[in-house]
């Protein structure tokens, strides 16, 4: 009887940690959420105010945490723009492209990009397309 009544309450005690591991896990990712999307809207906020090193810096504490998706390319692609770093910036456009070829607005980025670093046929052909994608005439 006491074995039993011994079993059952470590059983209700392991049961009841692992509630609390569930709950800690939950609570962790969600904090890690928050971070990933602090980070994002810094390098954001950097970008606006022009302050590229300083986005550059939020990007890479987000890379090393997650992957980055197209959006994230994009952005890195603005920040190595705006500090000159063009063909860092046109990989990074190239990729965002590359997982989501739908984005016109990174396709005009780098359409503009192209222009400058003096390959306007490449830069005209993503331009006129990005326009033809946003129903601009």
């Amino acid at each position: 009887m006491r074995a039993s009544l011994f079993c059952l309450l470590v059983a209700m005690i392991g049961l009841s940690i692992g509630c609390k591991d569930e709950k800690y896990l939950k609570e962790k990712e969600e904090m890690r959420q928050q971070t990933l999307k602090g980070l994002r809207l810094g390098a954001i906020m950097g970008v606006v105010q022009k302050n590229y090193e300083e986005a550059k810096g939020k990007l890479k504490k987000l890379e090393e945490m997650e992957k980055f998706n197209a959006d994230d390319y994009s952005l890195r692609g603005e920040v190595n723009e705006g500090l000159g770093q063009n063909s860092s910036a046109l990989e990074d456009y190239n990729k965002s492209i590359e997982m989501d070829p739908k984005k016109y607005k990174v396709l005009e980025r780098r359409g503009k990009l192209l222009v400058k670093m003096g390959q306007a046929k490449e830069g005209k052909a993503d331009l006129d397309k990005a326009k033809q994608m946003s129903g601009q005439k």
